[in-house]
This record gives structure tokens, C-alpha cells and sequence, in this order.
């Protein structure tokens, strides 16, 4: 659900053509390639240690890593290049869980 008010919010907050803002949006969707199985094969180290309890502490580092970029981005408002990298940090943790 991220991805899909992101266009929007590229192209009203930094004035981008829908053509930028997608290619933004591409390159966030590209993360789901390779952050979904990073996010299943910590689980799954996870997993072997503690059990189902793992999974658990795997789910609470990955939400607390989308919380804590989720907070630096909201005071990078005002750079282009710093939201989105702080945005592709984001995303990936996103892609993880």
C-alpha cells in the first residue's frame, strides 16, 4: 500500500513529471526482488535458534527498522535525493516483512 500513494505524493510534494515518479516508484518495486527473501532467510537463521519465537524477534527488528526511517523521513521533507534514498532504506524493510 506504500507503493501505491507514493506517485502521488512524488508528484505533488517535488513537482515531478508521472514519468520521474514512476521510475521512483519502479525502483522501490524493483527492492521486492531480492528484500522478500533477505526478510525470509533472517527468519528463517532466526527460526533454528529460538524457534517460532524467532520469527517473532525477526518481524519486531524489521518493524522497528521501518519505524525508525519512517521517522528520518519525515524531517528529510525538503531534498529530493535524501527522501529517496531514506524512502529506498524504507521500502526494503517494508519488503521484508
Amino acid at each position: 500500500t506504500v507503493l501505491t500513494f507514493l506517485q502521488n505524493y512524488l508528484r505533488d510534494h517535488f513537482k515531478l513529471t508521472p514519468t520521474k515518479a514512476g521510475l521512483f516508484v519502479f525502483m522501490f518495486s524493483c527492492l521486492n526482488l531480492f528484500a522478500r527473501s533477505i526478510g525470509g532467510y533472517g527468519s528463517d537463521i532466526l527460526y533454528r535458534k529460538y524457534g517460532i519465537q524467532g520469527r517473532v524477534y525477526t518481524l519486531f527488528l524489521v518493524l522497528i527498522a521501518e519505524s525508525i526511517f519512517l521517522f528520518i523521513f519525515s524531517f528529510g521533507d525538503f531534498n529530493l535525493g535524501y527522501s529517496i534514498v531514506i524512502l529506498l532504506f524504507f521500502s526494503f524493510y517494508v519488503q521484508c516483512a
